[in-house]
């Protein structure tokens, strides 16, 4: 009976890898046909198409990765030897550099200011294990914890641990702020709402608008720099990154931008912001080299993950800081697409 057990368990699990790989090369087709039909042409001909296949049987080990070099050379309108795809990437790679359990360490939002306490907003409270805390972590009990809160005086924003990014969040004015909100919540971390440079109010003032920095510790014991963008929302939407419809914009490390606006499936979405009317050529973010140099710095905090992909604000007087930072599987394939191959040292 074991035996038969484990011939199930085998088979079930070579299954469930194979749908994961289905539907994410699904997804490579339905993106790279809506990239050929908002240029109006392809740029991959037959002999091409049939280099990527090539490529990828050579590199990957099977000829079956090519969907997603394809979407990437029909955004580029290149091919790059060196691309990974996004199932490779999503599949085997980001578990060989950002193993467990230290990749699952960014999820907790409660963590991040002992962490990284020079570049992290500091909390108004913590809430770990059921009971809140100070910035000292010393217990807080609950009357006096609601009335550090609702004395605040601002609005506020409560981070639940293991979140997905963004969504889950709670923005709540500390005059409104009742216990009962926190109930259900076990651990969470509760800071102020930061405001942001004039530029990226201008841009738009509905959400924070971040950088997005890629840093890569490689295997010299250097931390790289791999793309800095900057993550704008619309539509009267509280958050900025791409899978809540935000767009973005590539930026230099003097803070210029270099990119036509992006959506969250590489389509290009024109020149100006379509609420603000903020035209993308103008901006000029300050502060990008130091953001930079300050991600580098606090990646060599914590070397146990070799990618990170960090959200940083910049403040009204200039001065960057940590949003959140990403390590169990920061989403890169646009990138890789526009500004790869980024891992070729991996």
């Amino acid at each position: 009976m074991r035996i038969i057990s484990k011939i199930l368990r085998d088979g079930y699990h070579s299954f469930e890898n194979w749908r994961n790989y289905s539907n994410v090369r699904k997804e490579a087709h339905k993106l790279r046909k809506g990239v050929i039909d908002q240029k109006g042409y392809s740029f991959l001909d037959k002999n091409l198409l049939q280099r990527i296949k090539e490529y990828s049987h050579s590199t990957f080990g099977s000829s079956s990765y090519w969907p997603w070099l394809a979407l990437y050379a029909e955004l580029r309108d290149d091919f790059k030897e060196g691309w990974i795809p996004e199932d490779y990437y999503r599949f085997e790679l980001i578990s060989e550099i950002n193993p467990e359990p230290m990749s699952s360490l960014s999820t907790i939002k409660s963590f991040d200011y002992r962490l990284f306490n020079e570049l992290a907003v500091d909390p108004i409270l913590t809430k770990i294990s059921g009971s809140f805390f100070d910035d000292n972590l010393n217990i807080v009990d609950d009357q006096e914890a609601l009335n550090l809160l609702r004395s605040f005086g601002k609005e506020m924003i409560v981070k639940i641990d293991g979140g997905p990014s963004g969504r889950g969040h709670i923005f709540i004015d500390s005059e409104d702020i009742k216990l009962s909100i926190f109930e259900d919540i076990s651990d969470c971390v509760i800071q102020p709402v930061v405001g942001q440079h004039k530029c990226l109010n201008e841009l738009y003032d509905q959400s924070v608008n971040t950088l997005r920095i890629g840093t890569f510790f490689s295997d010299s014991g250097t931390v790289e720099h791999k793309y800095t963008i900057v993550r704008f929302g619309k539509g009267g939407s509280r958050l900025d990154n791409i899978q809540s419809g935000g767009c973005f914009l590539i930026l230099d490390i003097n803070g210029n931008v270099i990119s036509p606006a992006y959506n969250g499936k590489g389509i290009v979405v024109g020149d100006k912001h379509p609420d603000t009317g903020f035209e993308y050529e103008k901006l000029k973010v300050p502060s990008v080299r130091l953001a930079v140099e300050k991600c580098k710095e606090s990646h060599l905090k914590f070397p146990n993950v070799k990618f990170i992909a960090w959200d940083i604000y910049i403040d009204e007087n200039s001065s960057p800081g940590l949003i959140e930072w990403n390590a169990k599987s920061p989403g890169v394939w646009i990138l890789e697409a526009l500004e790869g191959p980024l891992f070729l040292n991996a």
